[in-house]
């Protein structure tokens, strides 16, 4: 039977497969091995018809947030997320609709997202 004798560099590797594999064997939405963070979901109410909301949820990234919006509101709404040490980004979504925004945030933290009444 033959021995095999693990150098530094190639522990290493084999060390770094078994990340890789520990990451991809978990479900969706749980935060992977490298410490990214788990889907975020938020949702505002609508002004009419009454009991039904604006629904968002989120990603966020290191080069890119990708914002799910499903509006059940009469009325546009509009969202907008706020970043620190970044331009904040706003937009607005058609009344019954559903979608997906994606903007890149250059490094910046996502700090909120909020529904104003106008962008």
């Amino acid at each position: 039977m033959a021995k095999f004798i693990l150098v530094p560099a190639v522990a290493a590797l084999v060390l770094m497969a078994a990340d890789v594999t520990t990451a991809a064997a978990q479900p969706s939405g749980v935060a992977a091995a490298t410490g990214g963070e788990a889907v975020k979901r938020k949702s505002f109410d609508c002004a009419s018809p009454k009991g039904k909301k604006l629904n968002l949820s989120w990603d966020p990234g290191i080069v890119s947030v990708t914002v799910y919006f499903n509006n059940h509101c009469k009325q546009k709404r509009h969202i907008k997320l706020d970043f620190k040490q970044a331009t904040d980004v706003c937009f607005t979504v058609n009344a019954k609709t559903k979608g997906k925004k994606k903007v890149y945030t250059t490094g910046a933290v996502l700090r909120s997202i909020t529904s104003p009444s106008e962008c």
